[in-house]
């Protein structure tokens, strides 16, 4: 017996993979909160399903309308990555608010990753010439590769908190 859910890999922009992800943790969000305004209009507002609701709202929004404030750099922006993600294997049925999570994770996880190898690559100590000098040129390309890898490491420290903020939410059940 298979499980309900496949793994599927997507092609996807670093600026798509962001958008995707922190959309998907404001629509959790949204559900969230919904489902406790509901409990607590039909005055179930004491019982424990509410509380582990609204505990789990409360987590979601904390980090729903919190995308990076610094902005990928131009050439960045359309690159493209791959990233998996679980979908239903029954085409009717959505995945679970769990799995949505975790894919909103996943997204994330795959711009992590990402920039990490972007800054690896970026040369941050000035190159010599062939007569063993620094230029003013080289100084110049060192300091910009610094400025890109810090904003590089920003953006990365600021989704990588996202995801240790949301991975571990434990969605309540309908029923139980």
């Amino acid at each position: 017996m298979t499980g309900a859910y496949k793994m599927e890999v997507q092609r996807i922009t670093l600026a798509d993979a962001i958008a995707n992800g922190y959309s998907e943790i404001q629509q959790l969000r949204d559900e969230m909160n919904e489902w406790k305004d509901n409990l607590e209009n039909g005055n179930l507002g004491h019982t424990d399903k509410f509380s582990r609701v609204e505990e789990c709202a409360e987590a979601l929004d904390s980090e729903a309308d919190n995308e990076p404030s610094e902005e990928l750099p131009a050439d960045l922006v359309l690159k493209e990555v791959s990233v998996s993600v679980q979908v239903n294997r029954r085409k009717n049925k959505g995945p679970s608010r769990a799995v949505r999570c975790s894919n909103a994770c996943a997204y994330l996880q795959v711009v992590c990753d990402e920039l990490e190898g972007i800054m690896e690559d970026l040369p941050t100590e000035p190159e010599e010439d062939d007569e063993g000098r620094i230029t003013p040129e080289a100084e110049k390309a060192a300091e910009e590769a610094q400025e890109e890898k810090d904003t590089l490491e920003e953006i990365r420290d600021h989704l990588q908190s996202t995801i240790e903020a949301v991975e571990g939410i434990e969605f309540p059940g309908m029923y139980g």
